[in-house]
């Protein structure tokens, strides 16, 4: 089994039957769970569910960018996409922080 500190967890990605879970300092870790499954572990409001394919960890966003699509930029500077239906929550949720 694999561990991680949900504290350095950044963001993870859906990829098919399978989550690519980016942490601090690079490390990248491929586990054969569903993302939605991860998202049932992980506590709310910290992580959140920004696109299908993406799930977030807020105290990791650094900036909200609403120009060309709503992104989000995370700390190290990597962008993710930002559902357009779900970016009023998004706005919610870092609020709660």
């Amino acid at each position: 089994k694999l561990y991680v500190d949900r504290k350095a967890i950044i963001y993870l990605k859906a990829d098919r039957n399978y989550t690519l879970i980016h942490c601090e300092g690079g490390a990248k870790h491929l586990v054969s769970v569903h993302l939605h499954a991860l998202e049932q572990h992980l506590p709310v409001p910290h992580f959140f569910r920004c696109h299908h394919s993406y799930l977030v960890n807020l105290e990791k966003v650094e900036k909200l960018l609403q120009h060309a699509g709503h992104r989000i930029q995370l700390a190290g500077g990597e962008t993710i996409a930002v559902a357009r239906r779900r970016w009023a929550a998004l706005i919610i949720a870092m609020e709660q922080l």
